[in-house]
Formats: C-alpha cells, sequence, structure tokens
C-alpha cells in the first residue's frame, strides 16, 4: 500500500506514482459493512479540501457516494457508480480492520461527457475522529487540472470532521462473485491509489 511506503510529499497532487508490486490483497469484508463521514482535510500544498463519503454493499450490490471539493483548484468531484468496496491484507498478513477502499465512476465539475474512475481510501481509527481518521482520494484522467494524469492526495489525518465504520446487517450483502480489483477501478490500482 502506497501509503505505508512513501511519504506523503513524494506523492503530492499531481505527482505520478512508480510502478511498484502489489503490497495488498482487497476482499469484500464478510459480512459487509458500510461507512460514512465527512469532515475536511489540508493537502501538502496547505490548501483545504471538503469530502463527504458513504459506501458499502446493499442487497447485492455496492452503493454509496463521495462528494469532494478541493478549493484550492477549484475541483468538485461526485460519484455516479461506486463499482468497489474492499478491506486491504498487507503482505505481511496484516488486516486493516477499519480500512476501507472504494472506487467508481465519478463528475468534475460537472462535466457528465467525461466521467473519469476514482479511487478513495478512509480509516475510521475512532472517537472523536478529527486529528486521528484518514483520508485519501486519486483520479485518473486529470490532465487539465493538475498537469499530470492524476489527482492525487494520499492517506491523511483528517483535519475535522468524523468517519465511521458500521456493522452489517442483513441488507448488507456484496455481489457474488465480487469483480477484480483491478478491473473496478480502472487503471488506480495498487499503483496510483492513495
Amino acid at each position: 500500500m502506497i501509503r505505508k511506503l512513501i511519504s506523503a510529499a513524494a506523492l503530492a497532487v499531481g505527482a505520478a506514482a512508480a510502478p511498484l508490486p502489489a503490497l495488498a490483497t482487497h476482499v469484500t469484508p464478510t459480512p459487509c459493512d458500510f461507512i460514512t463521514g465527512g469532515g475536511y482535510i489540508f493537502k501538502d500544498d496547505g490548501q483545504m479540501a471538503n469530502y463527504g463519503v458513504h459506501a458499502g454493499c446493499k442487497n447485492g450490490e455496492f452503493w454509496g457516494h463521495i462528494n469532494y471539493v478541493d478549493h484550492g483548484l477549484g475541483l468538485h468531484v461526485r460519484s455516479t457508480e461506486i463499482t468497489l468496496y474492499v478491506r486491504e491484507t498487507l503482505v505481511d498478513g496484516t488486516v486493516l480492520e477499519t480500512t476501507r477502499d472504494f472506487c467508481g465512476k465519478a463528475i468534475v465539475n460537472e462535466d457528465t461527457e467525461n466521467p473519469r474512475w476514482f479511487h478513495v481510501t478512509v480509516t475510521d481509527n475512532g472517537e472523536p475522529g478529527r486529528g486521528s481518521d484518514l483520508f485519501g482520494i486519486s483520479i485518473d484522467g486529470m490532465q487539465e487540472f493538475t498537469g499530470s494524469r492524476f489527482y492525487m492526495v494520499t492517506e491523511r489525518n483528517t483535519a475535522g470532521g468524523n468517519l465511521q465504520l458500521h456493522k452489517g446487517n442483513k441488507s448488507n450483502v456484496a455481489p457474488n462473485p465480487p469483480p477484480p480489483y483491478s478491473t473496478a477501478c480502472g487503471d488506480l490500482t495498487n499503483n496510483n491509489a492513495p
């Protein structure tokens, strides 16, 4: 997982990630759960970005939404589809119990003609959340905004707000079989994940 091995400065917004070997496996939690939350972060350049998320599984489908605003670049990202919701296990066998990744398609600045792949990583580190929860996002196809293909904010502590991982219930059933991570997240796999 890139966020654990490379400093945030090395993967600042707009930086292209160097190819890395697979570092994690991704499995939909059983039983499936869901994450909700919102707040704000500060990017490496000091600019604030706001986010609101909810994602998980319901009735045999992935569901959710991301609303993300980068005030410095004037970006407004809102999802149109959630294609994957997973928990990570590192190659050493460590299960990231409170971290969830989800991917999908999003519209940037109301450009409905050009949906883009996104990947979000969130971690609920308990209450109150502010300062201890983690948020990161990558978006493909962002040349006009960043000068490079990927917009990337590596997973970092939230400055305000809270993320909450919720237990599943009988309706929290994932697609069976789930799609492969490599296709459900477009090109935003381990090499370009927050």
